[in-house]
């Protein structure tokens, strides 16, 4: 064989350089693809909460004022509540109904409100601030007209024109003409929190560390093959 015929064929060793390149990169992705699948899955930036919470002790009857109908009384109730979440409520709604405790569907009388006080500064908002902030605690009141009898007062308090309820209550009272009893004192039922932090988080996501790597690797060995097939058929 003559001295052209050996050179046009190159040297010996580039078909065995470019298998193991392409072995190289096969391994490099597979290698990859296995890794993330076990890796850890993309993690989420945690919402900001707010979470109101109002135990027994935060919701109270006052004795009853006269009506001047001789049938009814005024009952004030009062209720406070305190933000225990990181984030800010939104517009929040209180709604305070009397049922009927033999009938727990006949509804007697009802309020609503939409301001709170602060107890901070003693301002008037309609949201409760976060955890740890001025106005983080706030209070309420309202007033039921009932004739004397025995009452199941719900709570709900309802968050952006009630497309979410976060608080939910129960409390037991007897009503006459001159006094209120409190047999059974607030049960809370359940609360949910919505998300509005003073600075909404952003989504984020983290991979498998060093993935970014392994992608480089494969890349760079898809580049070298591709350089030196250009070569050998060149030189050929």
């Amino acid at each position: 064989m003559s001295e052209c015929d050996d050179r046009s064929k190159g040297p010996w060793w580039k078909p065995l350089l470019i298998i193991g390149m392409g072995s190289v990169l096969i391994f490099t992705v597979v290698f990859s693809a296995v890794a993330l699948s076990m890796g850890p899955e993309p993690v989420a930036a945690q919402a900001v909460s707010a979470m109101p919470e109002i135990t027994p002790a935060d919701v109270f009857v006052r004795q009853p004022l006269p009506s001047g109908d001789n049938k009814t009384a005024n009952i004030p109730v009062e209720i406070e509540m305190i933000n225990i979440g990181k984030g800010r409520s939104g517009s929040l709604l209180v709604w305070v109904g009397a049922f009927d405790h033999a009938q727990p569907n006949l509804l007697l009388d009802d309020f609503s409100t939409s301001s709170l006080k602060t107890m901070s500064d003693y301002s008037v908002t309609g949201r409760i601030a976060a955890a740890g902030k001025p106005g983080s605690i706030v209070r309420l009141a309202g007033e039921l007209q009932l004739p004397t009898g025995e009452y199941d007062l719900r709570l709900r308090i309802y968050e952006d024109g009630g497309n979410r309820t976060l608080v939910s209550g129960l409390i037991r009272i007897i009503v006459d003409k001159n006094s209120v009893k409190v047999p059974d004192p607030y049960t809370p039922q359940g609360s949910a929190g919505r998300s509005y932090a003073d600075k909404p988080p952003a989504a984020s996501s983290k991979g498998l560390p060093g993935f970014e790597a392994l992608g480089a690797i494969a890349a760079a060995g898809i580049a070298l093959v591709v350089v030196i097939g250009k070569r050998k058929r060149t030189s050929a």
